[in-house]
């Protein structure tokens, strides 16, 4: 595969059947049908073309990238595990403009061009999981997963400190959560859960900045 080739993950149909849907629904409606149905074109099109315009140059230049490891395009193209992957993918990337899950799903898709079609049930449920989830739940995990890394993400200058209570952790890394710890019972309750993270009491905990594994092996490839 040469530098100038250039990958475009398959467009999202589903996506493109519910607005077809929306327009014939609004048809349906007497005297101002048409002009609803032209509104929703409008509103939602340009900013859909553009998503998938923007995701399809990022997933194309990943794979570039990553030539020397994978398939060719051409082998790539027949490959179903694949394209399942690569559709599910691009449907749930067109829903989103976060770039946390942006690139998760894009990690998603390099796995599976990478890896063999054994996985794919994990594949899917890194999908699902990434589909349902806010952002604060992936950056939960990547956290917890390694603070050591988070506090300097977040530039969090903590020298004499190396043992915290994990809320206090959490709203050090993300301030706005202060006053919300409803909302970081709600992130790590589901967490658990899906047996992403392990399962204690984290509102009274103490973590460790190194040594601790509080993330499962699946959760970490979030």
């Amino acid at each position: 595969m040469t530098g100038k080739e250039k990958f475009t993950p398959p467009t999202a149909s589903n996506l493109d059947r519910i607005h077809t849907g929306v327009k014939i629904a609004a048809n349906l409606i007497p005297m101002i049908g048409g002009s609803v149905s032209e509104l929703f074109s409008n509103l939602v099109k340009p900013s859909l073309q553009k998503r998938q315009n923007e995701w399809s140059i990022m997933v194309g230049e990943e794979l570039i990238k990553l030539s020397e490891r994978i398939e060719s395009l051409e082998a790539l193209q027949s490959n179903e595990y694949f394209i399942d992957i690569a559709i599910e993918a691009t449907r749930i990337a067109l829903t989103t403009s976060n770039k946390t899950k942006l690139e998760s799903l894009k990690n998603v898709i390099l796995n599976a061009a990478v890896y063999k079609s054994h996985d794919e049930d994990k594949q899917k449920m890194y999908l699902r999981f990434i589909d349902e989830f806010t952002e604060l739940h992936i950056l939960f995990m990547e956290s917890m997963n390694n603070p050591l890394n988070a506090l300097r993400k977040y530039g969090k200058n903590t020298p004499n400190i190396s043992i915290f209570y994990i809320y206090d952790f959490i709203k050090l890394l993300f301030p706005a959560l202060k006053s919300d710890e409803e909302f970081i019972t709600l992130v790590f309750d589901e967490l658990i859960r899906r047996k992403l993270i392990i399962d204690i009491d984290y509102k009274i905990h103490q973590m460790e900045l190194q040594g601790t594994a509080y993330v499962n092996s699946f959760g970490q490839n979030f």
